[in-house]
């Protein structure tokens, strides 16, 4: 038996725990820990980081082989991080000195080295990554846009709604028209939460022509099947698109759920 601890690329949301979670359990590795940006499990299979590696290029997600790549997504995660504190009501700190004490590195390096890797400012990738955050209280419907913006700490509505245009080439208010209407949820966890109060415990997998579903152990045509789109995350975590869930209700009356990239 052996130990395994690897750093995931794009790993950033709770749904690509989902998916990582879902793809260790169709290996049948159960005793994992799965968390952002990386996981660890035993597993006597000598085969199981190419099966795994597989499994999760069909959403976008990779292992991380070099030490450049592990450091360009903990940059990635510890803003993450930044933000989140930010969101909580953390007191505000400047990203630089967050930065150098969460990865013991000068900020000018990671600065330097984040250019070079993305092709794009870390400050840049930071507006990006608020205005994702600004775009999800929006769709949440529960703030007004100045309580947004003093929830991710801007300095004034003006300010959010000038780095909105500059991310999305509208303004937040025309974005919060878009979003009325549209089926989505703040997290992945809540939507299926949301699904199975109403009966739809399966989990669907589509394979060609066929639905699989009771982990992988049943299938059903896709012509005996009723799809029916019920969430969207918009936020796009991967180079894929979009991630929706469908309901599904077989011909017989079976209810569950299936989640895609678009």
């Amino acid at each position: 038996m052996k130990a395994y601890q690897l750093h995931i690329k794009n790993m950033v949301c709770d749904r690509c725990i989902y998916f990582v979670e879902q793809a260790l359990k169709q290996l049948r590795i159960y005793k994992c820990e799965v968390e952002l940006g990386q996981v660890s499990f035993l597993s006597s299979k000598n085969d199981i980081e190419e099966r795994l590696e597989l499994k999760l290029s069909k959403v976008g997600l990779s292992i991380l082989r070099t030490n450049e790549e592990i450091l360009l997504e903990a940059i990635k995660h510890e803003v993450s991080n930044y933000l989140d504190t930010l969101e909580q009501g953390g007191r505000k700190k400047a990203l630089s000195a967050f930065l150098q004490k969460r990865l013991a590195r000068n900020y000018h390096y990671l600065s330097r080295f984040f250019k070079d890797a993305e092709q794009t400012t870390l400050e840049f990738y930071v507006i990006a990554q608020k205005v994702e955050r600004a775009k999800r209280f929006i769709r949440e419907n529960e703030l007004t846009l100045k309580e947004i913006a003093e929830q991710l700490h801007y300095s004034s509505l003006q300010h959010l709604s000038a780095q909105f245009r500059q991310i999305t080439g509208i303004t937040a208010t025309q974005f919060k028209k878009q979003a009325v209407n549209k089926p989505n949820s703040g997290s992945i966890s809540d939507a299926l939460a949301s699904l199975k109060t109403r009966g739809y415990f399966h989990h669907f997998e589509i394979r060609g022509k066929s639905l699989w579903y009771d982990q992988a152990t049943k299938t059903v045509s896709l012509k005996n099947v009723a799809l029916k789109e019920v969430y969207r995350f918009e936020d796009k975590p991967v180079k894929y698109g979009s991630s929706v869930i469908y309901e599904v209700e077989t011909s017989k009356g079976v209810k569950g759920y299936m989640i895609c990239q678009q």
